[in-house]
């Protein structure tokens, strides 16, 4: 499989920008579990894939205020500003974020011997492909 469309971006934001790819690594382990926690607790619910969403923007926001410094957050939102002025920063630094997470769970498990986390970290990487269905 190929990755996500919006990995790159995904990868410039997080680390040539928040500068947040050391955080991540460092908590690499507690991130990936707390992702697979929101995801298990959402599966047998209608709309899960934008349950997953909406529950994992806490966990990517903190990992956003505690990994990043204010310089690098401020150059990160105006980045956002520049190339989609009506956008809100917050949220699409946040978006670029869970799927930099996302794609590194997925990658992380896809050789693995474990069919079930396999399997899971493909439904999250789907989750964040598609847009959420609006009642």
């Amino acid at each position: 499989m190929r990755a996500l469309q919006e990995f790159k971006p995904a990868t410039h934001v997080v680390e040539e920008l928040l500068r947040v790819d050391r955080f991540i690594e460092e908590n690499k382990q507690i991130i990936l579990e707390r992702l697979q926690e929101n995801y298990s607790g959402v599966t047998a619910q209608k709309q899960a894939y934008a349950m997953f969403i909406t529950g994992s923007l806490p966990l990517v926001s903190g990992i956003i205020h505690v990994g990043s410094t204010a310089d690098d957050f401020a150059r990160a939102a105006a980045w956002v500003r520049d190339k989609s002025p009506k956008a809100d920063p917050i949220n699409v630094l946040c978006h670029f974020v869970l799927i930099y997470l996302v794609e590194l769970g997925w990658r992380e498990v896809l050789e693995s011997n474990e069919p079930k986390r396999r399997t899971m970290w493909t439904r999250i990487r789907k989750a964040v492909q598609e847009p959420p269905v609006l009642p």
